[in-house]
């Protein structure tokens, strides 16, 4: 499972050969760059643990929620049925319930609910939904 892009490691020559960082994106351009990556070649991995993944509130992952939404049409545009949608809103949930903000969480479980047709994360919106009253 790839946690961060912060882990990958990539020869320059691949890099290249699949056009590199596309900057039209301004959050999701790791997620663009690693499905034109896993599209030419099957990724490898290693069981060490070799990245420390630091949360900040700066973190564009936790200040561009509405960014990473506005970009997604241009995931799935690109990338097509590679891309699960379900994970990504279940992935933006749990940015904006660590980043504090119940509400938003609550919808973007509920989100992730209807698109992964998962009862739980449909429950963590409902319970997020009551414990932001």
């Amino acid at each position: 499972m790839l946690v961060t892009p912060s882990a990958v490691v990539v020869e320059r020559a691949l890099l290249e050969e699949v056009g590199g960082w596309d900057p039209a994106f301004r959050v999701m351009g790791d997620w663009d760059l690693l499905l034109r990556l896993a599209a030419r070649n099957r990724p490898a991995g290693s069981g060490a643990h070799s990245v420390l993944y630091v949360r900040h509130d700066g973190a564009l992952s936790a200040t561009g929620l509405e960014h990473s939404i506005a970009e997604l049409p241009m995931i799935v545009e690109r990338h097509g049925q590679r891309v699960q949608t379900g994970s990504f809103w279940r992935w933006l949930a749990y940015t904006a319930r660590n980043s504090g903000d119940a509400r938003t969480a609550a919808r973007l479980f509920a989100r992730a609910g209807i698109a992964n047709r998962d009862p739980k994360d449909l429950a963590r919106a409902v319970r997020l939904t009551l414990s932001a009253r």
